[in-house]
């Protein structure tokens, strides 16, 4: 993501962070990388919207 940026480490390496039930089959044909999958069905208010691809970091 082009217009984010990490609020840790001020990386623009960043991505949003994807939910729900995934395959890994389906992950690895849209090349989803585990460090951005979010799980199934966490809770929408605490759950992170992007984490930094550089520092690990997880924000809203």
């Amino acid at each position: 993501m082009k217009d984010k940026v990490c609020p840790k480490c001020n990386s623009k390496n960043v991505e949003e962070m994807m939910y729900g039930m995934m395959y890994f089959e389906a992950c690895e044909a849209f090349g989803v990388k585990e460090e951005f999958y979010g799980g199934c069905s966490p809770d929408d208010e605490t759950r992170p919207d992007y984490i930094c691809l550089s520092c690990g970091y997880e924000w809203k």
